[in-house]
């Protein structure tokens, strides 16, 4: 007994000698072992996120990773075999050549996975490369410096182990040709956990929370399926070059002063709208008393530079991941132009880094005079993460602004702070209760700081009153919401669900909105712009806009569309209560009662009645997604020389602080 023990163990042991002198076998190995370890940090998360219903069935983690076991375990017989068949030298060099850049996608899907919530797609590594200045700091703080110690160490482990295992092979003194059979043990049983995995799902399919599809597909099965299912583009929308000249116009007497105030990331479920969080915004809730307040407002696409397009133009953004809506030519009427051009100054604040997604020229393009960013407001906020900064130092630049203004005007200002990585600022942890803050859940530095952004908010408008700009009219949002995994997700790109679309949204307007005013039915921010243009008596066309005022009782129950960041992930519509959501790489449907199921761990699974609404979500997502062609970057100066856009999308860069 003890000498057929003996003979296989040592089989085995030559087994493991021979696979790992092999590169294909330590390539896929190591790259599965990532994608496992990518997927097990959320796969803990998501069981341990706040606000989960806790009745919830889950599939178990095998069934959540068994594409990536299916594919590797398909890829190391295949190659294994191609390497044993072949014997040629050749091989081994085209193993190596595979084994480089497959290893260096797992372990950035390991970091990816584990700050976004999302995996890579082929969309994302496109624009990666494409804009490599907007992901350089997103993966500079992904990854880190444990990441970048670990993609080295993948990368030498990859090219360097099989020859420490092929001298162990030679030390041992096996034949060089010896190939166990029980070498193909390791696919099999990948291939065996594989297929365990994918009856798990099949069974569990109707139970589990949709969100699995999303996170469920192996990183490369998914940027195939991108790659297979490429829909046509539609041409962008252009216009003809503008006048260079601003159209003059005299503001009325009575023109009230437009300030945009758009909260980063904060759902709707994150303020005291919420009855679980009563106390978490109180001056945003106060003025919702004094003037308008809608329950039922979404984002159209949760991602700033998208959400702020759709927020101050009043229509849909390209629903793609390119920022095409930056481009000289890109049509659009946006209210900081329609304003400007009946005599108001406009301006745009923001704490984060100016130069993520080509922020100034969005700005510039949209018709705004100034602009401000991190690298000009003085003092220089508190950086904070890798794109955010402290909320409060927007406040001093902003009022120092208005006071060189005479006549009326509008700014926008956007918050970063409850961005991910949720840093506290420094000013913060100088208090003796938040001393640890930095120590506390994201969930919780999170709520910390929505609750500082409601006192920024607070800040300012005291600010605006001392300054004698009474006649004011306030509007409040989020420009999407956040997720902590309670449906599997992270953050908000990708966040088809009601804590990635519903957002808070208050207009004060003393004089114009009656207070307590409410608007219950479906809304969208699209609706911003009309709404504005209807309180300060500009007049425009609806038929120019997609979103309808919020002071038009004609605008009940339409139809509102919303899509995921990431090319072919999730669209789908809002209408009354009812919410239908489309998966395209899934090739599935789910269906929300949100009067009954408001947190939605109840959905309808592919019900057969919704496939009039599938039809419809298609056609819309393929007439809102765009090719660049016909668009154009001009390499104009901006805002007096301060920020410089070179030719090309999305390449901007800060030249020097402007004049004060």
């Amino acid at each position: 007994m003890k000498t057929k023990l003996r003979h296989v163990l040592k089989s085995l042991y030559h087994a493991l000698i021979n696979a790992f002198r092999r590169h294909s076998i330590a390539l896929l190995l190591l790259s599965a072992l990532f994608l496992y370890l990518g997927k097990s940090n959320w796969y803990m998360q998501m069981l341990s996120s706040p606000g989960r219903d806790p009745n919830a069935p889950e599939m178990g983690f095998l069934a959540y990773i068994a594409p990536d076991l299916a594919l590797f375990a398909v890829l190391i017989a295949v190659i294994w075999l191609l390497e044993y068949l072949v014997r040629n030298r050749w091989i081994q060099l085209l193993t190596i050549g595979i084994a480089v850049p497959v290893t260096i996608v797992s372990v950035s899907n390991l970091f990816w996975l584990r700050g976004t919530g999302n995996q890579l797609s082929l969309a994302v590594i496109q624009a990666g490369l494409s804009r490599y200045q907007d992901a350089l700091p997103i993966l500079k703080g992904g990854l880190g410096t444990e990441g970048l110690l670990l993609l080295s160490a993948a990368v030498a482990v990859v090219v360097g182990l099989p020859f420490v295992f092929k001298a162990k092979w030679k030390k041992d003194q096996l034949p060089v040709h010896h190939n166990p059979p029980l070498t193909l043990f390791l696919p099999a049983l990948l291939g065996l956990l594989a297929l365990l995995g994918l009856v798990e799902q099949r069974v569990h399919a109707d139970r589990a929370r949709p969100g699995w599809r999303l996170f469920a597909d192996n990183v490369f099965l998914a940027v195939f399926d991108e790659i297979s299912h490429t829909a046509e583009l539609q041409p962008a929308p252009t216009q003809p070059p503008a006048d260079p000249e601003r159209q003059k116009g005299t503001p009325r007497a009575d023109a009230p002063d437009v300030l945009v105030f758009i909260m980063e990331a904060v759902a709707h479920r994150a303020t005291s709208f919420d009855a679980r969080a009563p106390k978490q915004t109180p001056f945003v809730q106060s003025l919702a008393r004094e003037g308008l307040y809608a329950s039922q407002m979404r984002a159209v696409l949760p991602h700033t530079t998208k959400s702020i397009f759709s927020i101050l133009c009043g229509q849909y953004p390209s629903m793609q991941m390119e920022i095409l809506e930056t481009a000289d030519n890109y049509a659009m009427q946006c209210l900081p132009k329609r304003l400007g051009e009946h005599g108001y100054r406009t301006a745009f604040f923001q704490t984060a880094d100016g130069r993520f997604e080509d922020r100034p020229r969005l700005a510039h393009n949209m018709g705004f005079d100034h602009f401000e960013a991190l690298q000009d407001l003085s003092p220089r906020p508190e950086p904070l993460g890798y794109l955010a900064g402290d909320d409060i130092g927007a406040v001093a630049p902003l009022l120092r602004w208005v006071q060189r203004q005479e006549g009326p005007f509008m700014t926008a200002v956007l918050t970063s702070a409850t961005h991910h990585t949720y840093d506290i600022p420094k000013r913060l942890l100088e208090r003796p209760e938040l001393a640890e803050a930095q120590s506390w859940p994201q969930p919780a530095r999170y709520m910390l700081l929505v609750n500082e952004v409601d006192r920024v908010l607070q800040q300012l408008v005291q600010g605006l009153r001392e300054l004698g700009r009474d006649n004011l009219i306030v509007v409040i949002m989020g420009d999407h919401g956040e997720a902590f995994g309670e449906h599997g997700g992270f953050q908000h790109d990708n966040i088809y669900t009601e804590t990635g679309l519903h957002v808070p949204y208050v207009v004060h307007a003393p004089g114009r909105v009656a207070p307590k005013t409410t608007v219950d039915t479906t809304r969208s921010l699209l609706d911003t712009t009309p709404t504005v243009l209807d309180l300060v008596g500009v007049p425009f066309d609806p038929a120019h806009f997609d979103g309808r005022s919020l002071v038009n009782p004609t605008a009940d129950n339409v139809r509102r569309y919303f899509a995921c960041w990431y090319t072919n992930t999730c669209t789908g519509f809002v209408e009354d209560q009812r919410k239908l959501v489309f998966l395209p790489t899934a090739r599935s449907w789910l269906t929300y009662d949100l009067a009954r199921d408001p947190d939605e761990f109840q959905p309808q699974i592919e019900p057969p009645d919704a496939k009039a609404g599938v039809a419809d979500i298609q056609r819309w997502y393929h007439q809102s997604r765009h090719t660049p062609q016909g668009l154009f970057w001009s390499e104009a100066s901006l805002f007096g020389g301060a920020w410089q856009c070179r030719a090309g999308q999305n390449r901007c860069r800060w030249i020097k602080n402007p004049a004060p």
